[in-house]
């Protein structure tokens, strides 16, 4: 099928994390392929997990790029590329998910990332930028998705460069 599952998923590009590829099945999304830390304490990004799209951050992002639903949330969502939680659904764990597409720019999963919570903000904003990465990196029937979904949050006209 045109729209097949991943043929490459590469999780060492993260680390630190538990890692999982969502595909959307209904109302449900179901983790096709994970990787997880030695010690994890995730309960969302375990291979073969289903559990109602609007029940985790990663279903969240499918729903933004596929439900043609208009909120707050998923304006939100779309206008970052991305989306976060911050210890909801996991007590002491963070959890990014991005979209994944082919290459027409249909969003087919889900890249989630749940990573312990740590007090640096840095080490977040590593873990959002490297799941943006590799999100647009992944292979769905052959063809990288390489569609920037930062685009339209990015402003319109450049700044000119600070002078020290």
């Amino acid at each position: 099928a045109a729209d097949a599952a991943p043929k490459a998923f590469q999780p060492q590009h993260l680390s630190g994390g538990d890692v999982g590829l969502l595909e959307p099945a209904g109302r449900d999304v179901i983790v096709i392929q994970a990787a997880r830390a030695r010690q994890s304490t995730s309960k969302l990004v375990k291979l073969g997990t289903r559990m109602p799209a609007a029940s985790c951050i990663g279903g969240h992002v499918l729903l933004a790029y596929n439900s043609g639903r208009a909120s707050h949330r998923s304006d939100e969502i779309r206008a970052n590329g991305y989306a976060l939680d911050r210890g909801g659904a996991e007590p002491g764990r963070n959890v990014v998910a991005a979209p994944v597409a082919n290459r027409q720019g249909r969003v087919l999963g889900a890249l989630m990332v749940s990573v312990p919570i740590t007090a640096d903000e840095d080490d977040l904003e590593r873990v959002v930028n490297a799941t943006l990465a590799f999100a647009r990196t992944l292979t769905f029937a052959g063809q990288t998705a390489e569609v920037d979904f930062l685009a339209q949050a990015r402003p319109k006209a450049s700044t000119p460069p600070r002078r020290s």
